[in-house]
């Protein structure tokens, strides 16, 4: 058996190390494409938020019946699609704390939803 330089070696080591931290992500990623309707309901959803909170769907200073159903059934599908993956949860999570934080936070069940918000997002190494 060849010896290995000590490039070689930390070469090969690194690359092992790479791989091992891609792992646990591997299924997630995998299960992205399945809360697809997920993530695309949630990206709508803030789309509308943002419209009407730049008055483009105002009248009269009211949000109109329609755009409000329009965030009522976005929110739906973020709310009863099962999730499959940290993706999907997360979105989940989102849509339950922006009402938490529209309202108030002060009971223990809002506090788990935020906490649990930020967990998700830690172990996907990432803000989702």
């Amino acid at each position: 058996m060849p010896k290995l330089s000590r490039r070689e070696t930390l070469a090969r080591g690194g690359a092992a190390v790479a791989a091992a931290a891609v792992l646990p992500f591997i299924p997630a990623i995998a299960h992205a494409k399945e809360d697809a309707e997920i993530l695309r309901a949630e990206a709508a959803l803030l789309r509308l938020r943002d419209e009407i909170n730049a008055g483009l769907h105002r009248l009269d200073g009211n949000v109109p019946d329609e755009a409000t159903e329009r965030g009522c059934a976005l929110e739906n599908v973020v709310a009863y699609t099962p999730a499959k993956s940290l993706e999907g949860v997360a979105a989940k999570l989102r849509l339950a704390a922006y009402w938490i934080v529209a309202e108030e936070k002060d009971d223990v069940e809002d506090r788990c939803a935020l906490s649990a918000l930020e967990t998700v997002e830690r172990l996907a190494g990432r803000r989702i």
